[in-house]
């Protein structure tokens, strides 16, 4: 068998070696399974044998030394319906490995007719260090969780779950009680979810895992979360993605036009391949675990689902998957309950409210009056630094040139008011 996308001959697995591309028949085998359990009346998971359930039970069973634990590393934002993963870059320029946020002057967010990756010989982005995938419903406010095992990071999680649903209250339970460790139960109301393997991500030696909405680039105001993981040595994390899978209504007239209309203007190569799959698969929980843990500890879930690929599945959810759309950005309301889960250390915590404040929220403007961010305030150059800690080069620069503080930052009237801030 050779690969459709780059001609490549297989070597037996499920992907190309090459590109990374599903291969048609496995494909063809995944589709079938899911259709035929959704045929047989199961309309939002592909059974239990690979399910959140068995996979939080398997993390459990694993003898620790210490504890394993669950911590809440942040919130981000999603304003275009789907959330990326990335790594840093190598700059072959310098020999050193960049930030994945830049400009994207040289590739788009996507790849035209590819699910989940874009691969770029200029910034090298692929594949290895790069994937998006659908945010649940769409724009919304989601938790990033990092976790821990023996006082070291193995893995993280993310929940894309509707905003009021989990993240709202989850931030009161974890600012009210001052902890930002969860319990495993958090996850429960999704343990009948299916999986599927999304790739495998390499994090360089001494580099971090980012989080972030996929159109978030340089200057963009929104929210990215970071991972640390091992300083001496690169780590590769496995990602699984537990999704609801339901069987879609009938294609409705206008839906059907705009396909027939992708079909005469898109590349021909991907139009011949265009069907609009019948199951609709929706993320709710992302799930990252570093392959040198799951080595050591011999984890073992393997799940039955293959990764859902083809221009079908990338037109269905790039014209019909995103349901929710936020009337205004939330980059601000990010940005200042990120501040508030990061108050013990304060310069994290003022370049936080430094993001929100730059995009008028008034709770980060007045948070900023606090009298212990006033010496790291009183510094333009440190208030620079913190503007290109949240990737905002163009804040930075201006502040640092004209040696003059934002309007926003010389009020002296102080007030925190913590207050419901997740409706958009």
């Amino acid at each position: 068998m050779f690969c459709a996308d780059c001609g490549t001959e297989s070597k037996g697995g499920k992907f190309c070696t090459n590109c990374g591309a599903l291969l048609a028949d496995q494909l063809v085998e995944s589709l079938d399974h899911m259709e035929a359990v959704l045929e047989d009346g199961d309309e939002t998971t592909l059974g239990h044998e690979t399910t959140l359930e068995n996979f939080l039970d398997e993390l459990e069973s694993v003898d620790y030394d210490d504890d394993l634990s669950f911590m809440v590393q942040g919130i981000v934002n999603i304003e275009g319906g789907d959330i990326s993963f990335r790594t840093s870059l190598y700059d072959k320029s310098s020999g050193e490995y960049i930030s994945p946020i830049h400009s994207g002057d040289c590739c788009n967010e996507v790849e035209e007719g590819v699910p989940f990756f874009v691969r770029c010989k200029v910034c090298n982005r692929s594949d290895k260090n790069y994937f998006w995938i659908p945010a649940g419903d769409g724009d919304g406010l989601y938790t990033v969780f990092t976790i821990a095992a023996q006082n070291k990071t193995i893995g993280l999680a993310v929940v894309l779950a509707p905003t009021a649903e989990f993240t709202q209250p989850l931030f009161n339970q974890t600012y009210e009680a001052q902890n930002p460790f969860v319990s495993i139960s958090c996850f429960y109301p999704w343990q009948d979810l299916e999986a599927f393997e999304v790739c495998t991500l390499e994090v360089p030696k001494e580099g971090e895992l980012y989080i972030t909405d996929k159109y978030t680039g340089i200057d963009s105001g929104n929210s990215v979360i970071r991972v640390p993981f091992s300083n001496s040595e690169a780590t590769k994390i496995r990602f699984f993605s537990f999704s609801e899978f339901t069987e879609k209504m009938p294609l409705s007239d206008e839906q059907k036009k705009l396909i027939e209309t992708l079909r005469e203007e898109i590349d021909p190569n991907l139009a011949n391949n265009l069907e609009i799959p019948d199951v609709e698969i929706k993320p709710r929980v992302i799930m990252g675990l570093t392959e040198e843990w799951l080595n050591d500890t011999s984890f073992d879930f393997v799940p039955s689902v293959i990764r859902p690929d083809g221009p079908g599945f990338f037109y269905d959810w790039t014209f019909f998957g995103e349901g929710n759309h936020h009337i205004n950005t939330m980059g601000g309301v990010a940005a200042y309950f990120n501040a508030l889960l990061w108050m013990k250390i304060p310069g994290l915590a003022v370049s936080w409210l430094l993001l929100g404040a730059a995009q008028g929220d008034e709770d980060c403007q007045k948070l900023l009056r606090d009298p212990s961010f006033s010496e790291i305030l009183s510094d333009v150059k440190m208030i620079a630094v913190c503007f290109r800690i949240q990737h905002q080069f163009g804040l930075a620069d201006e502040i640092e040139s004209s040696g003059k503080l934002p309007s926003w930052l010389k009020t002296s009237k102080f007030k925190i008011n913590l207050k419901d801030r997740f409706k958009s």
